[in-house]
């Protein structure tokens, strides 16, 4: 047996309209600087990746040009 109340339908949470119903100005701002913030950060940590990979790279070069004894110079030619 059920002794749960029943559900209040007709109250509805600001950050769960109905999708019939238009989205407000404030609502959509909101969403926006969400989504503003949320790729800002994912183009941070891209870049951070892309360095910390870039870095990882010329330590590689440089362990390998030290390996074989070779200098910039000799890179160049």
């Amino acid at each position: 047996m059920n002794h749960q109340k029943p559900r209040d339908r007709s109250r509805i949470e600001p950050s769960r309209a109905r999708p019939s119903e238009a989205m407000g100005e404030q609502r959509y701002q909101e969403l926006m600087r969400g989504l503003n913030h949320f790729f800002q950060a994912t183009e941070h940590d891209t870049q951070a990746h892309t360095a910390a990979q870039r870095q990882q790279v010329i330590r590689e070069i440089k362990a390998l040009m030290d390996h074989h004894g070779l200098t910039v110079e000799d890179i160049g030619e």
